[in-house]
């Protein structure tokens, strides 16, 4: 299940908002995340997926979208800079 909506979540994002997945590794382990090549925005579809299941909260894929097309769309984020 964590699987199937996390990718599901994860690949509208990439269709609809132009993101796109990266691997992030930091000192709390790796993970699968969605972001967008232009700003400041990043998504961790799977382990939001995961955290949701484990609180027993299911109706959430709909307030997930919509934040992080809030977060696009209100220019509340910084520019990326370019990769040296």
């Amino acid at each position: 299940m964590i699987q199937i909506t996390g990718g599901c979540l994860g690949n509208k994002g990439v269709t609809d908002f132009d993101l796109e997945w990266i691997t992030v590794a930091d000192e709390y382990g790796t993970d699968d995340a969605v972001r967008s090549a232009k700003v400041e925005v990043m998504s961790f579809p799977f382990s939001t997926v995961l955290k949701r299941i484990e609180d027993k909260k299911y109706d959430f894929v709909h307030g997930v979208y919509f934040t992080v097309k809030e977060m696009l769309t209100n220019g509340e984020y910084q520019v990326r800079q370019p990769s040296q």
